[in-house]
């Protein structure tokens, strides 16, 4: 059971990340909105906790990338802010 519910959270993480990729595809979001960045990495976090369950190493080295890229860019929003 635990397994099924861990799939059904790395599959709305990779929703999470797929529609970031949607809007700012779309021009809805761009780069420097908080929310695009926040999207991705909560994302990557879900998709990240159900390889713990069904562990894969190429995915969990993309997610881990796309973890610290997203913290990178909210990192870059806050400085340009202050």
């Amino acid at each position: 059971m635990l397994s099924y519910v861990a799939q059904v959270i790395g599959l709305v993480g990779a929703a999470f990340v797929l529609y970031a990729y949607f809007m700012i595809s779309q021009r809805k979001w761009s780069e420097q909105q908080k929310v695009y960045h926040v999207t991705n990495i909560v994302g990557a976090g879900f998709i990240l906790f159900s390889l713990a369950f069904n562990f894969n190493i190429a995915a969990f080295v993309i997610q881990i990338f796309w973890i610290v890229i997203g913290v990178l860019g909210l990192f870059k929003l806050s400085r340009q802010r202050s």
